[in-house]
């Protein structure tokens, strides 16, 4: 056999293996029956097949060819079987993403329904149960019944004028023509429900919350009050008008009454509506004001719905309106800032006469030596620590403080309401002599007959401490 001196056979191994790796590399292209976006390519590769090398090539040309061909991709490895402990994790990570989505998500719906609701709050039974039911109340023989307030029922009998400043001594001394009966308060631990002559729950030493962070919040409300007294700015002609103490202080919320003619947002200067508007918007005065209501909705729960209800329609029906906190059923407050807060003897007789006014003790004082509340009428001097809250009805029974020592800061922050809005309300958003236009005698007669019931309706809505115990355990049960 002769050999053929064109046999090449080194050529012809390079051309057979470049012919395999193109076959391998058509399993990677696309077909033509499947759509563009079925490929991870952008590009169809060009096919080596449609040019193979001719056996004539050299060497060289051959090894050239075959390194410019693009590599094989390495297959995809299978996955690791899940075992048993890998998939329980997974199911928990999962039910813990799916809790707390629940949670996000039914907080935002009930962020959203309290956004458009007046008085939002409802006692738990639990909360009931570890408050209301142990306490102990502070009895008096206050008789409400006979209480004098003005003719139409809304607001309380102006009182007299007086600036006498009373110390702990004058009251509650060997010497003292009143003989007060002395209360020691701690401000922390059960509230203390004070009930008159009938048994009903007329105020409530509310305390404080059972939070270690509320000392920290009271500290820090009395620096902004302080800070507040050095740069707010309070005529000297709205200095000598003051009529409850020596001390400057900042309304804001809605009022209505005194020459008004509908109800009005509060107004004070640029200066000091900034200064209002910081207050409000720190934690510890919208955590003063929620516990405030939480209390309020707690003792007094027929009262506290008859605020949601009327206060409620009042700012449904004028969105110019503006809530001062919305965790608050009042719709006022004043910042009281000191540096040494005492009240003369006074009521608030422009308030609901059977309405409760929420006042909070603020500052660095010691309270058994001064700061003390006096409830005249109930022949009361209580202890009234900073950072404790108590519930009074300030248009009819009168109140003021013991002085502090000079060398301590007392201030406060209070919430209201007055009467004249509920009376707003009920002539149907309109003033008084607008209301009795157009009706007869014997409707005037019928209304006056009403007003003169109204105090009678007041107390009605007051609760004893057998009712307040007797309540469902329910999660609306202080929406009565």
């Amino acid at each position: 056999m002769t050999a053929n001196p064109d046999f090449d056979f080194k050529s012809l191994l390079l051309a057979s293996c470049a012919a395999e790796v193109n076959e391998e590399l058509d399993l990677f292209s696309p077909s033509p029956l499947s759509s563009a976006t079925s490929s991870p390519l952008t590009s169809v590769p060009t096919s080596c097949a449609s040019s193979p090398v001719p056996p004539s090539t050299a060497n060289t040309n051959h090894a050239a060819a075959f390194h410019s061909l693009p590599s094989k991709p390495p297959p995809t490895p299978p996955p690791f079987p899940a075992t048993s402990s890998s998939k329980a994790t997974n199911t928990r990570n999962k039910n813990k993403r799916n809790k707390a989505r629940g949670h996000a998500n039914r907080k935002r719906k009930c962020e959203q329904e309290q956004e458009g609701t007046y008085g939002i709050h409802a006692t738990r039974p639990s909360v009931r149960k570890k408050f209301v039911i142990p306490s102990q109340p502070l009895k008096t023989n206050l008789e409400t019944d006979g209480i004098p307030i003005a003719s139409t029922g809304f607001i309380g009998r102006r009182d007299k004028k007086t600036k006498r400043l009373h110390t702990l001594e004058d009251l509650t001394g060997p010497n003292s023509p009143y003989g007060f009966r002395l209360v020691s308060w701690s401000g922390s631990g059960p509230a203390v429900s004070i009930v008159d002559g009938e048994g009903r729950v007329i105020a409530v030493l509310a305390g404080r919350p059972e939070d270690e962070s509320w000392d920290d919040s009271q500290r820090e409300a009395a620096v902004l009050l302080q800070r507040g007294s050095r740069r707010c700015y309070i005529s000297k002609a709205a200095r000598k008008k003051a009529r409850r103490g020596r001390f400057s202080a900042l309304a804001t919320g809605v009022s209505y009454g005194g020459g008004q003619r509908m109800p009005m947002n509060l107004v004070n200067s640029t200066k000091n509506t900034k200064i209002v508007n910081e207050l409000m918007g720190h934690r510890s005065f919208q955590r003063f004001a929620g516990f405030a209501s939480s209390t309020f909705s707690t003792w007094a729960p027929k009262l506290y719905a008859h605020y949601s209800d009327r206060m409620g329609s009042l700012f449904a029906h004028d969105p110019r309106l503006r809530r001062n906190f919305r965790s608050s059923v009042f719709t006022a407050a004043t910042f009281n800032l000191g540096p040494r807060t005492v009240c003369f003897k006074h009521t608030d007789f422009a308030n609901l006469p059977f309405g409760w006014c929420a006042i909070t003790a603020l500052g660095d004082f010691d309270p058994k030596h001064g700061g003390h509340l006096i409830l005249w009428e109930c022949h009361l001097v209580i202890e009234f620590p900073p950072g404790s809250t108590v519930l009074i009805p300030s248009a009819v029974v009168a109140h003021f403080n013991t002085p502090v020592r000079k060398n301590e800061t007392r201030y406060s922050f209070t919430q209201y309401t007055s009467g004249g809005l509920f009376r707003w309300v009920e002539h149907r958003m309109q003033k008084e002599e607008h209301f009795y236009v157009g009706k007869s005698m014997e409707e005037i007669l019928e209304l006056d007959r009403e007003n003169a019931k109204r105090w009678e309706f007041g107390l009605s809505l007051f609760s004893t401490l057998d009712e307040l115990k007797s309540i469902p355990n329910t999660n609306n049960a202080s929406r009565l």
